[in-house]
C-alpha cells in the first residue's frame, strides 16, 4: 500500500518559484535505498593518510538530516516518518557491517620519508637519573650512547597520540577490559608532596584506569593508563577492522620522526628551551595533567605532542647497551628483556627528560597516567 501512495505538494524553491510535485513513495523508497548503499562504498573506508572521522562522518550526518527533513516535509505522513526512522535505526549496521556497532575510525597518519641519521645523544647532555617509577632502576648515560648511524625505511606515523575517544570505540565494540581494570589499577603520579608524605612519588590505585586516570579527560585527550599489551590489543583490532597493518613504531622510527626526519633537534620541533612551551605540555605548563592532542605546534613533519603530554610505547624490548650493537638498517631492538621502550616524556617531566634521545623502559604490563601510545604503519 505504501509503495503505491501518491500525493501532490507545493513548495518554494531557492528562487522562490512555486513548484508542484507529485510524490510517489515508491520512487522515494528506491532513492533512499540508493543513498544507504552509497554509504557502504569508498567514503567509509579508512585511508592511512587522511581522517575519515572529521570529514566523512559530518557529511553523512548532514545527508541524513537533509533526507529526514525532506521526507517529513514532502510526505507529511506518519508512514514516511516510520520508514525513515526504521532505516536510520539500521544505518550503523548498514554502514559498518556490524549489528548495533557504530564504529568511527579517525586515525590520521603522516607519511615519513625514510633516511639515515645519527641516533642518540648528539648534544652530549644526557644524564644519569633515577625515576621512582622504576623503583631503583636508572636511566644511565650509556643508554643514549654511543651515537650511531641508523637508517629507516619509509613509514607512516600517527599525527596524534591515540585518544580516549578512539580507545573508547575499541572498548565499546569489543568489550575489552584493560589490564589495569582486571589488576591493581593504574600507577598515578603525585610528585613531591606524595614523596614528602609517603616517601614515594607514585602509587598503584585500584580506583584509577583509562576512564579515570586521576585528572579530567575528554575524548580528545590522549588515552593513558594503558599497558603495552593494551596498546597491542587495540592495534590488532584496528588492523583487522580496517585491513591496514598498524603497529607501534620502532624506537629508531620514533626518534627519526620526532626529530623531523632525523634532524639535530633536542626536542621535537626546536632546539631552544625558551620555545619548548610552544611545542610541549610538561612540568612548566601542564598543570599536572594531560591536554587534548594537537593544541601545541607540530614538529617539522606535522606530528603533534612528540615531546611531552604522555610517554609513548614503542615496539622494541629495551636494552640499555643496545646502541653498542644495534644494526644500521631498521633496528628493532633485542629479542626479549622483560621491559619495553617508551619515548617522548610526559606532562610532569622537566625539559631534560623530554629530549628526543631520552630512552625509558617499563614492564609491558605496566600502566600509568603518564604513558600512552601512537600508531605507525608500513608503506606497502
Amino acid at each position: 500500500m505504501i509503495l503505491m501512495y501518491s500525493k501532490n505538494y507545493s513548495f518554494l524553491d531557492k528562487n522562490d518559484y512555486l513548484i508542484d510535485i507529485d510524490i510517489n513513495l515508491k520512487v522515494f523508497y528506491t532513492y533512499f535505498i540508493v543513498i544507504i548503499k552509497s554509504f557502504q562504498k569508498k567514503p567509509m573506508e579508512h585511508e592511512l593518510h587522511e581522517s575519515t572521522n572529521s570529514t566523512n562522518r559530518y557529511k553523512i550526518q548532514a545527508q541524513l538530516e537533509m533526507a529526514y527533513h525532506a521526507v517529513i516535509f514532502l510526505t507529511g505522513q506518519a508512514s514516511g516518518f516510520l520508514i525513515l526512522s526504521f532505516c536510520i535505526l539500521l544505518l550503523p549496521s548498514i554502514v559498518n557491517g556490524e549489528k548495533g556497532k557504530d564504529v568511527q575510525l579517525s586515525i590520521e597518519m603522516v607519511f615519513v620519508k625514510g633516511g639515515c641519521y645519527q641516533m642518540g645523544d648528539t648534544f652530549g647532555d644526557s644524564e644519569s637519573n633515577e625515576d621512582s617509577m622504576h623503583k631503583g632502576r636508572h636511566y644511565k648515560r650509556s643508554s643514549e650512547k654511543p651515537v650511531h648511524e641508523v637508517c629507516v625505511d619509509d613509514f607512516y606515523m600517527g599525527k596524534y597520540e591515540v585518544t580516549v575517544g578512539e580507545f573508547r570505540e575499541f572498548v565499546n565494540v569489543t568489550g575489552y577490559i584493560t589490564e589495569g581494570e582486571v589488576g591493581d589499577g593504574c600507577s598515578v603520579y603525585g610528585g613531591r608532596e606524595w614523596k614528602k608524605d609517603a616517601g614515594k612519588e607514585w602509587k598503584e590505585d585500584k580506583g584509577k584506569d583509562w576512564r579515570n586516570p586521576g585528572f579530567y579527560q575528554n575524548d580528545n585527550h590522549p588515552v593513558c593508563c594503558v599497558s603495552w599489551n593494551d596498546a597491542a590489543a587495540y592495534i590488532e583490532w584496528l588492523s583487522g577492522k580496517t585491513g591496514k597493518s598498524y603497529r607501534l613504531p620502532t624506537e629508531a622510527e620514533w626518534e627519526y620522526a620526532a626529530r623531523s626526519g632525523g634532524k639535530a633537534e633536542k626536542w621535537a620541533g626546536t632546539n631552544n628551551e625558551s620555545e619548548l612551551s610552544d611545542y610541549a605540555w610538561y612540568s612548566k605548563n601542564s598543570e599536572s595533567k594531560t591536554h587534548p592532542v594537537g593544541q601545541k605546534k607540530p614538529n617539522g613533519l606535522g606530528l603533534y605532542d612528540m615531546t611531552g603530554n604522555l610517554w609513548e610505547w614503542c615496539s622494541d624490548w629495551y636494552d640499555e647497551n643496545y646502541y653498542s650493537n644495534s644494526p644500521k638498517y631498521n633496528p628493532k631492538g633485542v629479542d626479549n628483556s622483560g621491559f619495553r621502550v617508551l619515548r617522548g616524556g610526559t606532562w610532569y617531566n622537566a625539559p631534560r627528560r623530554l629530549r628526543t634521545s631520552v630512552r625509558a623502559d617499563r614492564n609491558h604490563d605496566k600502566r600509568s597516567n603518564s604513558s600512552g601510545f601512537r600508531l605507525a604503519a608500513p608503506v606497502k
